[in-house]
């Protein structure tokens, strides 16, 4: 088998692993079988990979934590970033919005960050030069507005208190702003998949990582500060 399938395994194993708590209005239980299913299947490859970006240092997860070794190669092959269930609460509500996500890269190449909370601004192949890291937000948001020649864009954000300011002044500015309840990683997809502009929010340090890795994989840009 192709050494990245085994990833893609992984992945698929997670999932299947958190589908029977659908809807059980359970959390824990939803992340618990996808952690432990992602955990057993990495840890039975013929391959090596190293946890940069997992469960948290903050719970002391017993699985997928920082700097945990995998697999039954003899030389490490890739470092990952993991959530096995970004959306808990989606998946335990039954609502659409979690996805398991998995992100592999040569080994020393993922930024390791701590849990903290961070700004974040995703946007894809088609924006990337409305991007400056010297802007704020809303400046770069003009930019992009130049760029689209002033057609409306449209952004995703999650639906929290501390972004009802900065969703006033997108309205004022004409901006389109579809409101999410969790998913960051989710919505950079949709921007991919050219279904709205940008992602912007402040949210979690390994969702920022995980959206990264989709940029530089797909055309698509990031700020984060």
């Amino acid at each position: 088998m192709n050494k990245n399938m085994y990833l893609i395994r992984a992945v698929e194993i997670a999932t299947i692993a958190a589908y029977k708590f659908i809807g059980h209005k359970d959390k824990n239980a939803v992340d618990f079988a996808a952690v432990e299913a992602m955990t057993i299947m990495l840890d039975n490859v013929p391959i090596k990979c190293r946890i940069i970006v997992g469960e948290g240092e903050l719970d002391q997860a017993p699985m997928l934590f920082v700097n945990q070794e995998l697999g039954k190669g003899k030389t490490l092959t890739y470092d990952l970033a993991v959530d096995p269930v970004e959306g808990t609460y989606p998946a335990a509500y039954n609502i659409a919005g979690s996805i398991a996500c998995l992100a592999a890269s040569t080994p020393n190449t993922i930024l390791k960050l701590p849990e903290m909370y961070m700004e974040k601004l995703f946007v894809g192949p088609d924006l990337q030069d409305a991007i400056n890291n010297e802007d704020d937000f809303i400046t770069n948001i003009k930019t992009m507005q130049k760029i689209k020649k002033h057609n409306d864009l449209i952004g995703i954000m999650l639906d929290k208190p501390r972004h009802q300011k900065i969703i006033e002044k997108l309205h004022d500015l004409g901006i389109i702003v579809r409101l999410i309840g969790d998913g960051d990683v989710l919505a950079a997809i949709d921007i991919i998949n050219k279904e709205a502009d940008f992602v912007y929010g402040i949210g979690g340090a390994p969702e920022g990582v995980l959206m990264a890795t989709l940029a530089l994989s797909d055309g698509g840009d990031i700020k984060l500060s």
